[in-house]
């Protein structure tokens, strides 16, 4: 088994010495992935069930390293070995290697302490959908629009939820800011999205994501489906993860339409 394979797997791509025992994370139809403790740090370890030609694996490592020094999009660093190969084999099964999210999660918590303190009460109660993101708005066969998800319906402020809809269809392009919030106040939508209070309900909900992935995917116990969905879950809500610049160029782009 690949475990048994720890010392000689860390070895040759240096990561340094085993401190614990290689765990499995996740199971997908290209292979599993396991985590691998060492004096180093954390790596995942990825054992391929779907073979993979070293041309094939040079080619990708390339890009991914491509993408990585564009600075665009985050994603897990690939590690070579000594002789600077990716792909290697052990016991008859192949083996790849990546940095662990631990260092990235890490550098992400006072950034997430600063949203925090911009959260506030709710004032202007009234009953709101409170989980107005994207993925519940669908378009209807006639070209209007329904809202599903009801189930976490409750009281809110509607300030604080506008800027869910704003983050997840405009995101930090001006234009579509804009378009969304005059159409939103022309049609006769009661919030103002004015002070950083406002954006209480979307840290919120971002802090919670991120809570409630965290906690399952550190949970042994738990099945390796279900934690490999939750590292998935983190790594979808760090890329991009939310900041409080972001927070402040939307209302910097909304104050020059009030």
């Amino acid at each position: 088994m690949l475990p048994h394979e720890a010392e000689r797997i860390a070895a040759a791509y240096g990561l340094g010495i085993p401190v614990a025992e290689m765990e499995m994370l996740g199971v997908s139809v290209q292979g599993r992935v396991w985590r691998l403790d060492t004096s180093k740090g954390s790596y995942a370890i990825k054992e391929l069930i779907s073979r993979q030609t070293r041309a094939d694996a040079v080619a990708d490592i390339a890009y991914q390293e491509a993408v990585l020094s564009a600075g665009e999009v985050r994603l897990p660093r690939p590690v070579r070995t000594a002789t600077g190969e990716v792909l290697t084999e052990f016991a008859g099964d192949q083996v790849r290697v990546y940095e662990s999210f631990v260092e990235d999660f890490a550098a992400e918590i006072p950034h997430l302490l600063r949203l925090e303190g911009l959260m506030d009460r709710p004032s202007r109660l009234q009953m709101c959908h409170r989980d107005l993101w994207s993925d519940n708005i669908l378009q209807t066969v006639g070209g209007g629009l329904c809202v599903l998800d009801w189930e976490n319906c409750g009281l809110a402020d509607p300030a604080q939820e506008l800027p869910m809809v704003l983050f997840d269809f405009a995101g930090t392009d001006n234009r579509r800011i804009v378009e969304l919030y005059v159409s939103y106040v022309q049609a006769g939508g009661p919030a103002r999205v004015d002070c950083p209070a406002t954006f209480t309900m979307i840290i919120a909900q971002v802090l919670h994501f991120l809570e409630s992935a965290v906690s399952s995917y550190l949970d042994c116990r738990a099945p390796a489906d279900d934690r490999h969905r939750s590292l998935e879950r983190i790594v979808e809500l760090l890329d991009p993860p939310l900041r409080i610049d972001q927070i402040f160029h939307t209302l910097d782009v909304l104050a020059s339409v009030r």
